[in-house]
């Protein structure tokens, strides 16, 4: 499932990097300060995945995950949104927010990895609950059982 949303202190980002371009052009490795564009595919009807790696409740992934940065701003056919569904491909800008040295494509993470924020769940609950459909919130308990988050 992918989603994006924009205009909150925490953003939302459940879904899998098929490609980072620069220029119109797919490139492996980002270099900090470039802007690239970060294309979104759909997941749904897959398993649940943390960084390219299938995981169980039973599994500690967590501790692995890394906070890349902050959406900035999204993109369908070169015009910017402020929310992207299940099924539409977009691009994100995510600008690095940390104070810590920024995550580069190629290095940190690739196109194959599924990127998601730990803080998904409370900002789904706080900012989103009426725009979540029932099989989002079912997505959202799945993620809270992985997560493990009471």
């Amino acid at each position: 499932m992918s989603w994006c949303w924009q205009g909150c202190l925490q953003c939302i980002f459940i879904g899998t990097v098929s490609s980072i371009e620069r220029n119109h052009e797919q490139v492996e490795l980002a270099r900090t300060g470039e802007d690239v564009c970060i294309k979104i595919e759909n997941t749904t009807g897959e398993a649940p995945k943390l960084y390219g790696r299938h995981f169980t409740h039973e599994d500690t992934l967590v501790s692995r995950c890394i906070f890349i940065g902050t959406v900035s701003s999204i993109e369908r056919n070169h015009e910017q949104v402020e929310l992207a569904r299940t099924g539409e491909d977009v691009c994100i800008k995510i600008e690095n927010t940390t104070g810590e040295a920024p995550k580069l494509y190629g290095r940190h993470f690739t196109h194959e990895d599924t990127l998601l924020t730990r803080e998904t769940i409370d900002v789904c609950k706080e900012h989103f609950r009426e725009d979540l459909t029932r099989a989002d919130w079912q997505l959202v308990i799945s993620l809270k059982k992985v997560l493990g988050i009471l």
